[in-house]
């Protein structure tokens, strides 16, 4: 049941009362596929711009059904000649005539436990209309399942990210976009390398979740301003709007943290859908995947809900206050192995290797303020910046570049 927004002028169908019994004359409305064989929904001969009607009757559901269930479904069409409803037909009508007036007596579930695409299931309307009635009068309306407030996750490229300021940023400024480094469509930055000052590889616009994960507004990438795999795996876009104008839209925008994530801490997994609750359990010296290594990466403590999965990448980890990006969720030990490609390892102080199958990880952000001017421009040269690529060279486990080109390499 859909609640509509607004209201409409229409005459609404009347619901069947009874089941129409076997043999009852069914029509049946659809734009679905014409055929079987339809696949391409340009072709006009395939995919109608006008509505279709066919008829059919009901039959008897052990052509289409034969298990038990609660609220058993109709079977309507027939398999020779083939009538019934195609794809994207889902939810259609099938209406029956009571004297004078069609009424609704199902509507389209989709092909049964035959085998075959026709006959089709459709919902049974009448053993459905204590249900229906019941929330249409407001009488005996299921109480509404919690939604988690997901405000501000970003859909950046194909991963998950969110849109940041530096402390330093004016509202007439570029705003920034953050997501991995492994995530840049036109490649990953090589081990030791920065990307710095790119066109902007993004095909899709950057979209911004309101608080219950519907896009609040959108807004597209002008330049990748910076991207590295070493020392952290992050990417910054610039945008096309200023955190002025997407605050006058209504999305969040959260704060850059100045400070690492340390062991103990909490906080809050930014995902587009859930926003489960993390504790840094270890912050690990280095980590190394596949000939990349990150310094202070963090390792979550065991959790159900506190995981990297596939699709994670680039989830902003944020503060107790839920306004403040700490870190960002990088990768995960999918099976087992030593520093492979999706099978980070840990490596102490003393050169100890683990690698532990399951074990989730974010990295640091902090550093990225520190390299940002105002006008949402990179700066490598500030001081205090310690990015790979920034000059004079930062001192780190792993050495930085002695260049600032727009790929630069560690000696």
């Amino acid at each position: 049941m859909l609640h509509l927004r607004n209201p409409v002028r229409a005459q609404p169908v009347r619901l069947a009362e009874t089941t129409p019994a076997d043999g009852t004359p069914v029509r049946i409305l659809g734009w679905g596929a014409a055929s079987d064989s339809c696949g391409d929904f340009n072709d006009p001969n395939c995919f109608p711009s006008k509505l279709r009607e066919a008829d059919t009757e009901v039959v008897p559901l052990k052509q289409c059904w034969d298990d038990d269930g609660h609220t058993l479904p109709l079977c309507v069409g027939r398999a020779d000649p083939p009538v019934g409803p195609g794809t994207t037909d889902s939810g259609g009508p099938a209406l029956v005539r009571v004297g004078d007036e069609w009424v609704l007596a199902g509507t389209v579930i989709g092909p049964g436990d035959r085998g075959a695409n026709f006959p089709d299931m459709y919902t049974d309307v009448a053993k459905n209309a204590g249900w229906i009635n019941g929330i249409v009068t407001g009488t005996d309306v299921p109480p509404f399942d919690p939604v988690p407030n997901v405000e501000g996750a970003a859909k950046v490229g194909e991963c998950q990210g969110s849109v940041v300021r530096a402390a330093n940023a004016r509202p007439e400024d570029p705003a920034l976009a953050l997501t991995n480094g492994h995530c840049v469509p036109s490649g990953r930055p090589a081990p030791g390398t920065a990307l710095v000052d790119q066109p902007a590889d993004l095909e899709d616009p950057v979209t911004i979740a309101d608080p219950a994960g519907y896009p609040q507004t959108t807004t597209r990438a002008t330049r990748l301003v910076y991207a590295t795999m070493t020392g952290t795996d992050v990417a910054l876009y610039r945008l096309d709007k200023t955190y002025a104008q997407l605050a006058a839209e209504g999305a969040k925008v959260f704060q850059l943290s100045t400070t690492p994530m340390r062991i103990g801490d909490q906080l809050f997994m930014a995902y587009k859908s859930s926003r489960p609750q993390c504790t840094v359990e270890a912050v690990v010296t280095h980590l190394r995947e596949d000939g990349y290594q990150q310094d202070d990466a963090v390792r979550y403590g065991p959790s159900d809900t506190c995981v990297s999965k596939p699709g994670y990448s680039g989830t902003a980890l944020l503060a107790p206050d839920e306004n403040t990006v700490m870190g960002i969720n990088n990768t995960h030990n999918r099976d087992g192995e030593q520093c492979t490609n999706n099978n980070p390892c840990e490596v102490g102080q003393d050169g100890a290797v683990t690698a532990v199958k399951g074990r989730s990880y974010g990295q640091q952000v902090y550093q990225i303020t520190a390299c940002l001017a105002e006008g949402s421009r990179l700066d490598l040269h500030r001081p205090g910046c310690a990015l790979t690529g920034a000059t004079p060279p930062a001192t780190s486990a792993t050495p930085p570049p002695s260049t600032t080109t727009t790929s630069t390499t560690q000696p």
